[in-house]
Formats: structure tokens, C-alpha cells, sequence
């Protein structure tokens, strides 16, 4: 315990405006409105801040934080000290997360659980950004780090293009240093449909094994597509988007035809562990017009009553059993 206090130490470094910080908490307590004019500081001082001085970016791109994540993050910080403090913006008498939404988090759920140690504030680094400056800087540390899926990243692209003015995925692209044809990718996802932006980010739950050939069981996994079968995916939708522009049952509060149609075959590829060679095949079949027999249908297939393994008698008599009479008769002569 004492060595992971002075790893806590350690991040601090101990400096004057910690204590200052330390001293509002224990002279107001933690559910109490802390004295801000003890919590001026300049630009580049690294401080502890309160956690509930903070509040999240409004512009922060990622929309999903996987929990166990946080857990696993918690109990690191908890084992071995925080490495790199949180990077935050003043905003009034307030602080704003520019870096360091997850660490937060981390911060919080040793303090609700009651852990052992200094978690009601976090140690940061206070930065001068303009609000735009902000939004780009938390974009690319979120990249860098590759902690976004395509679809977060294409909805706060587009975010910003909307927020700042930016017309074109070039402008943006040139903003923030990145190559173009990662934005245009990424801003074509975030028009997508729901499911492919679901599938990207959480991942949908499909059926699987017995549950996805017919046979009762209601097995699930939740499974999620790469980018390349979501952009694959991608232009089935615009094809049915251009074939069917309105809702199901023309209803104004109904999912566009183009999604629901969409959906289906995203979520038999998941179900049934396609490849990206065949999701490529049967895309460029589907776009054709002229699918082949196996795969016109794009709900579950009917499969044999045998397994797939069985063995290969079995298979041959039952063809067998199809075939013209005098087929049959020409094969057991």
C-alpha cells in the first residue's frame, strides 16, 4: 500500500496548488461547492482536480465505453499508480476533459467501491484551447490511441464539419492532418444505417450454431463486422436506398426499407461467420441482380437435417433418392 501511495505521489509531484486543492476539499467535504478562487491557475500547471469540478467534452467522439474496460482500467490504476495525467481546459470556474475520459471513470469506480487511496481527485493538466481546438485535439487523441470504432469517428467527423463550417471531407482531412480517404470512409459509415454502425461499435447479437441452422436453441453471440465488410455492406444499402427510398408500410415514424433489408444480410453474415471473400462475392452478386441459388434468400437458409460432417452416403443416397428413375437404375447396374 505505501508503494502504490507514492506512485499516486509520484504523478502529483507534490506541487503548491495540489495542496491548495486538498485544502478546499477537507475544509468543505466532497458533496460541498469548493472555494474556486483557490482553483485559479495558470495554463500548463499540473494540479489534482476534484472530480466533481469536471465535466465531459461536448464533443467527445466515442459513444460507447465498454465497462469491463473501466474495471480493467480501475484495477491497473489501483495496482500501479496513474502513468499519465488527465489533460483538461478551463471553462468558467470549472474544468473540461480534453484528454482522460476513461482514466475519469477509472477514478470514480475506486471511489464508489471504497478503495483504498485518493480518488475523489484525479491529477491533470490544465491547457489554453479554444473550443474548436478542443474538439480536434480530443479527435485525435481518441485516433492516435485508436480507441474509436469507424462509425464514432464518422459521427464526430461530421460533427465538426457541421459545428465549424468544414464543407468538404478535404478541408477536414487537411484540419487535422489525416488522410482524406480515411474521412470519406469514415463520413460515408456515419450515413450508413443503423445496423452497420451498431455492428462496427457494439457488435449485434446474431444467432449462432444450432440457433442460426433452424434447430430451437436460442445460443447468441454478439459479433461485429470489420470496416472493410461494413463498406461492402455499405453499397447494398445505397443500392436499396436508390430502389426504395421510403418506409416500411409508408409509415412517416417507420425504418427505411433500405435499412431493414440492409439488416438482414448483415446479420446472416455475422450469424452464419462469413469470410471476407464471400461477403465480397455475395455483394457484387446482390448488386449484379442475378444472386445465385444459395444465396437469393437473405434470411437463414433452410439446411439439410444431417450434419454437415455426416457422412458422405449419406449425402449420395439422398441425392440418389432425387434423381429420374432411370438415373438411379443407371447407377445401380
Amino acid at each position: 500500500m505505501k508503494v502504490r501511495d507514492e506512485m499516486n505521489k509520484g504523478v502529483t509531484g507534490g506541487d503548491g496548488v495540489d495542496q491548495v486543492l486538498m485544502r478546499g476539499i477537507q475544509k468543505t467535504g466532497a458533496e460541498s461547492t469548493i472555494d474556486t478562487a483557490e482553483l485559479r491557475c495558470p495554463a500548463g500547471e499540473q494540479i489534482r482536480v476534484p472530480l466533481q469540478l469536471l465535466d465531459d467534452n461536448p464533443d467527445q467522439p466515442r459513444q460507447y465505453v465498454d465497462p469491463d474496460y473501466i474495471e480493467e482500467l480501475a484495477e491497473t490504476i489501483f495496482q500501479r499508480g496513474l502513468i499519465h495525467r488527465i489533460v483538461v481546459r478551463r471553462v468558467g470556474m470549472r474544468f473540461q476533459i480534453v484528454a482522460g475520459h476513461c482514466r475519469r471513470a477509472a477514478f470514480k469506480l475506486l471511489g464508489d467501491k471504497g478503495a483504498l487511496g485518493e480518488w475523489s481527485t484525479i491529477p491533470a493538466e490544465v491547457i489554453e484551447l479554444s473550443d474548436e481546438a478542443a474538439a480536434l485535439h480530443c479527435l485525435l487523441e481518441n485516433i492516435q490511441r485508436e480507441d474509436l470504432s469507424p462509425a464514432e469517428e464518422g459521427a464526430a467527423y461530421a460533427n465538426l464539419m457541421q459545428k465549424y463550417g468544414l464543407a468538404t471531407a478535404k478541408a477536414l482531412a487537411e484540419r487535422l492532418g489525416i488522410d482524406e480517404l480515411r474521412v470519406s470512409r469514415r463520413l460515408r459509415i456515419f450515413e450508413g444505417p443503423e445496423c452497420i454502425k451498431k455492428a462496427l461499435t457494439r457488435g449485434l447479437k446474431v444467432p449462432v450454431g444450432d440457433a442460426a441452422d433452424g434447430g430451437g436453441r436460442s445460443k447468441q453471440e454478439t459479433r461485429r463486422l470489420t470496416l472493410d465488410a461494413a463498406l461492402e455492406f455499405l453499397k447494398v444499402y445505397e443500392q436499396h436506398r436508390r430502389k426504395h427510398p421510403g418506409t416500411e408500410g409508408g409509415r412517416p415514424d417507420g425504418r427505411p426499407i433500405a435499412d431493414v433489408k440492409t439488416q438482414s444480410v448483415v446479420m446472416r453474415a455475422l450469424s452464419e461467420g462469413w469470410s471476407r471473400q464471400r461477403i465480397r462475392s455475395h455483394v457484387e452478386r446482390l448488386l449484379s441482380g442475378k444472386p445465385s441459388a444459395e444465396d437469393a434468400d437473405d434470411g437463414p437458409r433452410e439446411l439439410p437435417t444431417f450434419e454437415v460432417k455426416a457422412d458422405r452416403f449419406v449425402v449420395f443416397t439422398k441425392r440418389l433418392a432425387r434423381a429420374a428413375a432411370d438415373e438411379r437404375e443407371a447407377v445401380l447396374e
